[in-house]
């Protein structure tokens, strides 16, 4: 419907200034109530936004898939978010005088773009000394050379050919979307590598229907020290020092 503007301007003409005045208030109120109302309906359809802990425990649905502690453990543990903080309450006994690591693979995820913290691993000791030899490698379906996800790799110092059908592994990995796998703190010695995609997760064996795979070579891990030359240059043709260091390997 539209108005006569001629009939609105005689109006405005007629009325005195207090009735001008009290007309503009009342329009400026209905205004703000419109606006307020407006507001609300669009609060009430936008969801509420989730607090840090809530974005937290979001990124960390699936820990308890991803995150491997090793030695492994015979009751899950629990892991749960706490503000910037993640408690990880390990239900089993320990091992005295043992290296146990936990390895998060790509379980921590920052909360702004959900960009994982690849290879973050937690290590800690019941004893005086931290084992630091690691076994990696990439396990692939030998049918199509293709990658194999989330596979169990596990190490057996039992050498015998049926420790693996009746003890669980001593140190555990999970291969990642690559098949890759690093088993972290290990100690010096001789084991049997295995590959296991465990169904009931008592980290052995147990069930004709789990996939395995195996390596018939002993694994012996082991480092040794080596020198490299780290050079310092004046220019891009002028040797100022070189300096021998050694490394790890």
């Amino acid at each position: 419907m539209k108005l006569n503007p001629f009939i609105k301007n005689k109006k405005d003409k007629d009325m005195n200034p207090k009735e001008k005045e009290a007309e503009k208030e009342l329009n400026s109120q209905e205004t703000e109530n419109i606006a307020e109302e407006q507001l609300q309906e669009e609060t009430t359809d936008q969801e509420a936004p989730l607090t840090k802990e809530e974005e937290l425990e979001k990124e960390l649905e699936k820990a308890n898939e991803k995150v491997v502690i090793s030695p492994p453990q015979a009751q899950q543990p629990e892991i749960k978010p706490s503000g910037k903080k993640i408690n990880i309450n390990l239900l089993d006994s320990l091992k005295p005088n043992t290296t146990y690591t936990i390895d998060f693979s790509d379980a921590i995820v920052d909360n702004n773009e959900g960009n994982p913290l690849g290879n973050f691993a937690f290590t800690f000791s019941t004893g005086d000394v931290i084992d630091t030899l690691e076994v990696s490698g990439t396990l692939l379906e030998a049918s199509n050379l293709e990658p194999v996800k989330g596979m169990l790799v596990g190490l057996h110092s039992n050498l015998s050919d049926t420790a693996f059908t009746k003890l669980p592994f001593d140190r555990v990995a999970r291969t990642d979307s690559r098949g890759h796998f690093v088993i972290r703190g290990i100690a010096p010695g001789e084991y049997r590598i295995f590959g296991l995609m465990d169904a009931d997760q008592n980290f052995s064996f147990s069930q004709k229907s789990e996939a395995l795979a195996f390596n018939d070579s002993l694994v012996i891990p082991r480092w040794e020290e080596r020198m490299r030359q780290d050079t310092t240059w004046v220019d891009s043709l002028t040797i100022d020092t070189i300096v021998d260091r050694k490394s790890v390997v």
